[in-house]
Order: structure tokens, then C-alpha cells, then sequence
């Protein structure tokens, strides 16, 4: 109960937060299958049916496609400043431009002559095809207890298509064989690189056993509650690439439970059906262990600074250092679904609101196993000139070498507690949706097709559209 009580919070404070999310290195985007509007409407009258069927059973299958648009809001999370696009100026530049530019050349790796914007349209991809199959407990047992009750699985397989699409403009000053998104891309940078290719990924999403119970059927009200497991599928997000493709619910186990009803607005004689239906679902996700890019605190887009350790000219990129195995805390997120729902003899068509919110994740840093670890962060600081550090620079700036009291160079040394565990969550999103589907059911079958449009609340999620098919039967 405390578990449920702390998400249900941290999915509130998430929703309230300001709208503008920048310099972040994950993005958890909502896995097309958790759609309760499409997968519920339609599904839940067959399979509600199993207690009055000949053997109980119900199954289902239901492919779907969906898309993202472009959006500012969703580069301007990955890139620094809340800016969809920019600005990277070596110090060769004028004072003006000096003090305009988002990010200093140098630390790049690129000339000090080097001017131009840099910009990124993230967009994905998402198929999914979704089984389920229901059986009604009656056929076990006779006992009152199972009277009502069922069990079901569903399975969710996946293939998620990520792209960030980089973009260069007005550059100057770079040598021959350099730009802008092949230096974000280079071999030594082994970690959140941005690639000009699409990023791919398939398998199992996950698997969800469930128990639910029908309390009542009838005279067209439903009134069912479920609760179940999920058993994630796939492997994990790979943190070489920045907005890699995750499937499922990145390798994390987790506990459902949902609500669903259908309250008749018709007379009992009428000729024609409406219903008012609703539908809700609760998902909390338990900690596991993950590699994340993270950045100094209050020092956005920090990991493309340059490192080194003492009385060492070489320079290493922060973000093979800040790059750390932490346990990853997703919490809760919630999906609702209500909306109108009227038939005709045997057609039927439906028309509602769909909501998705997710709680911000809370990383903390994981202690010693028998796994890699990550580089010692304490063994280096940032670059100076020479062989010295500069603790106050910023991924615009580079700060004067650092001294003590008395004026004489000093090497400070940076600490893992200097990390800002935020900028390497998966940050909480709120996303609205209409839908719309139509199509045919009796008393033993269905099949409808439908799709919604999506748009988020903040620039944490994507804006999307989805179709998809639904058909089952019951026996």
C-alpha cells in the first residue's frame, strides 16, 4: 500500500511540473500496447461472456501501428537551453557570439573557428501485435469463489523504431571531413551518441498474468476488476545511443490492476444500444539495474565536457565517465479510457478520451556487484589548459584554471555525488487522446478497427497517432 501511495504522489508532482524538460539523456516513451482504450472497448463484452460459453474460454488478437509527429518540445528535451536548434561557436568567435552560443566548440573537439546550429526531430516508430487469451474458472470448480473469476495472458511483441534525425545549418570553420553530426557521432564517444541513422529494436514487450473478477453482467451492465504481473520480455534501452529504442517496459517487473465498466443509457425495449463506458488501469513497475548518461548538477549538457586526470595533457569525453550503473525507480503510470459506445443490430461504434500519465523516475546509484562498473569519476576533472582544471566551466564557457588561496595551479578533483541523478531519468509525462472505432460484434465474436490522435501536456512524451485491428471470439 505505501508503494501505491508514494507513485500515485510522484505521479502528481510529475503532471504539475513546468512544461520545459532540457538536456536530458532518457526519454521512456509509452509502449504502444498500453492503449486500455483499444484493448478494452469491445474485448471486454466477449470476454465478460466466457461464464455462460461451453468451455470458458476467449482469445483475441490485435496487431498495431503507431506513429509520432515532429515535435520542438521533444528536441528541445534532448538538446540544452529548452532550444529545438543550437548554437555551437568556438573561441574564435566575436564576444557577441561568445555570449549567444549554447554550446563552446572546443569542447567538441572542433576548431576554435567553428560557428553554426545544430538541431535534432526525434520521431518513432512503434508495431505491435497483442494475444490474449481468457478462461473462465467455473470449468475448475464448482466453489462459489470461482464462480465469477477468470484468468487470463496476454503477450505483447514489439518492434520500436527510433530516429533523431540531425540537422546542420549555417556552419563555418570546420575542417575538411568535420561536421556537426558526424562529432556527436564519433568513436570516442562510447556513450548517448546521436546517430543520423534509425535505431531498431524488436521482441517480447512482456507477458501479463491476471485475475480478475466479473462482479456483475447484467441487462447490459458490466462491472469487472482485475490484478496481475507483468513479466517484462526484451532486453534493456542501450545507453551507447542517446533516444535508443526501448521495448516493453525496459526490462522491469511490475503489478497491474484495472477497473473496467459499462453503464446502458437505454431502455431496456429500444431498438438500438448506447453505453457509457470506462476504463482504468494502474501499473507500477519495480527497480532494476541500468547504465545512464548523467550531467553535473546545475551544469546541463555537462557530460560533453572534456576530462583529465592529474599531470595528464590527454583528455577523455565526460560522457564515458558520467555515464553510471544506477537502480532505476520508474513507479507508477496510469491509463484511463472513457468514452460513448452505440450499436445497431450488429454494428457498433464507439467514440472516447483517453488519458497516460508516468511518474518521473528516481535513480539512485547502485552499489558494488558482480558487474562492470563504470570509471572512477573522482579520478578526473574538467580540462583546463595544460595539464590543469577548470571546476567552473560549463558546457559554454571555459572557467580560468583553478588555484588555491595563495594563486598556485590546484587540481580539483570531481566527485560522483557532483552527478545529477534527474538528468538521467525518464522524466514524467501526461498525454491526452481522442478515439474512434467501429465495427462488428455478436454474442460469440468481434471485430472492429479504430485510431486515435495523441498529444502530450509537456515535451516528456511524443505526439502520436494509432491504428489498430481487434477481433476475438469466445468458446
Amino acid at each position: 500500500m505505501k508503494k501505491i501511495v508514494i507513485g500515485i504522489c510522484a505521479l502528481w508532482y510529475s503532471v504539475i511540473q513546468p512544461a520545459c524538460r532540457t538536456a536530458e539523456s532518457f526519454m521512456f516513451t509509452r509502449p504502444i500496447y498500453y492503449n486500455i482504450g483499444a484493448t478494452t472497448f469491445c474485448w471486454q463484452d466477449i470476454s465478460a461472456a466466457t461464464d455462460s460459453t461451453p468451455y470458458g474460454g476467449a482469445f483475441r488478437i490485435m496487431p498495431m501501428y503507431q506513429k509520432s509527429f515532429h515535435s520542438r518540445g521533444a528536441a528541445a528535451y534532448f538538446l540544452v537551453n529548452c532550444k529545438p536548434k543550437i548554437f555551437i561557436a568556438g573561441d574564435a568567435s566575436s564576444i557577441q557570439i561568445q555570449e549567444t552560443r549554447d554550446v563552446r566548440a572546443e569542447w567538441l573537439g572542433l576548431p576554435a573557428t567553428t560557428s553554426g546550429f545544430y538541431s535534432i526531430h526525434p520521431q518513432q516508430k512503434q508495431f505491435g501485435l497483442v494475444g490474449t487469451y481468457r478462461q473462465h474458472l467455473k470449468i475448475f470448480s464448482d466453489i462459489s469463489f470461482f464462480e465469477n473469476s477468470w484468468i487470463d495472458a496476454t503477450m505483447a511483441f514489439v518492434e520500436v523504431e527510433n530516429e533523431l534525425k540531425p540537422t546542420q545549418s549555417n556552419v563555418q570553420g570546420l575542417l575538411t571531413g568535420q561536421s556537426f553530426i558526424e562529432t556527436f557521432n564519433k568513436p570516442s564517444f562510447e556513450f548517448a551518441k546521436i546517430s543520423p541513422c534509425k535505431l531498431k529494436d524488436h521482441g517480447l514487450g512482456q507477458i501479463t498474468l491476471s485475475l480478475g473478477t466479473t462482479w456483475e453482467k447484467e441487462n447490459d451492465f458490466l462491472l469487472s476488476y482485475y490484478t496481475g504481473l507483468i513479466i517484462p520480455g526484451s532486453g534493456k534501452h542501450s545507453p551507447k545511443y542517446l533516444f535508443s529504442p526501448v521495448v516493453g517496459t525496459d526490462r522491469h517487473f511490475g503489478w497491474t490492476a484495472g477497473l473496467l465498466t459499462k453503464l446502458p443509457l437505454h431502455d431496456e425495449d429500444s431498438c438500438y444500444k448506447l453505453h457509457l463506458l470506462f476504463a482504468a488501469e494502474n501499473n507500477y513497475l519495480f527497480h532494476n539495474h541500468e547504465f545512464r548518461t548523467l550531467d553535473l548538477y546545475k551544469k546541463p549538457w555537462s557530460r560533453y565536457l572534456q576530462l583529465r586526470k592529474k599531470d595528464n595533457p590527454d583528455t577523455v569525453p565526460a560522457l564515458n565517465i558520467f555515464t553510471q550503473r544506477v537502480k532505476v525507480h520508474p513507479r507508477s503510470f496510469f491509463n484511463l479510457a472513457t468514452g460513448l459506445s452505440s450499436s445497431i443490430n450488429n454494428f457498433q461504434a464507439t467514440f472516447g478520451y483517453q488519458m497516460w500519465a508516468s511518474s518521473s523516475e528516481c535513480l539512485r546509484f547502485a552499489g558494488n556487484c558482480c558487474v562492470p562498473q563504470a570509471p572512477e569519476i573522482e579520478s578526473y576533472g574538467i580540462a583546463g589548459t595544460g595539464t590543469e582544471t577548470a571546476s567552473k566551466s560549463t558546457i559554454t564557457t571555459l572557467a580560468p584554471n583553478d588555484t588555491d588561496c595563495n594563486g598556485n595551479p590546484k587540481f580539483v578533483h570531481l566527485h560522483r555525488n557532483d552527478l545529477d541523478l534527474r538528468s538521467g531519468s525518464g522524466r514524467g509525462a501526461f498525454s491526452q487522446a481522442l478515439l474512434i472505432a467501429v465495427g462488428w460484434m455478436s454474442e460469440t465474436s468481434f471485430a472492429t478497427i479504430g485510431g486515435s490522435y495523441e498529444q502530450p501536456h509537456k515535451n516528456t512524451a511524443l505526439p502520436q497517432w494509432t491504428i489498430w485491428l481487434n477481433a476475438g471470439c469466445n468458446f
